[in-house]
């Protein structure tokens, strides 16, 4: 994959020819932030899941198989919730310790949900974070 840069038009090149919603114009100062410990974990994690459901589901298109589980759940816009297919093909790995979520790792599902754990693992931090969250760390 070759790296291309922004040519400054609204939308750009790049997002023009690859049918994308150009956000270059909208770009942010870069600002440093600390991340809260423990974001870039589930971030990882969430990677993980989504691989492996990636992965399993390609398998399954090879092999002509049929989905044969429960349909998943659909949010607000009728969409599958992706957390919802990864736990059916049982790609979520369950976290050692986690006993808040019952040793089910959930992801976000959107970058509200996002946004909302970062804000909840900055005021863990912030508090002193007791439970499993420091022992990762």
């Amino acid at each position: 994959m070759k790296k291309t840069k922004c040519d400054g038009e609204s939308p750009c090149k790049r997002c023009r020819d690859d049918g994308l919603v150009c956000t270059a114009g909208h770009r942010k100062k870069a600002e440093f932030k600390q991340l809260p410990r423990g974001y870039a974990e589930v971030l990882e994690n969430t990677q993980y899941a989504l691989i492996a459901t990636v992965h399993k589901l390609y398998a399954m298109v090879l092999a002509g198989e049929q989905w044969t589980l429960d349909p998943p759940v659909v949010n607000a816009r009728g969409q599958p919730v992706i957390h919802d297919i990864a736990a059916k093909l049982g790609c979520i790995r369950a976290e050692p310790g986690s006993a808040s979520s019952g040793g089910v790792m959930e992801f976000p599902a959107d970058a509200a949900e996002f946004a909302a754990l970062q804000r909840r693992l900055e005021s863990e931090e912030r508090g002193g974070g007791g439970g499993g969250a420091g022992e990762m760390g």
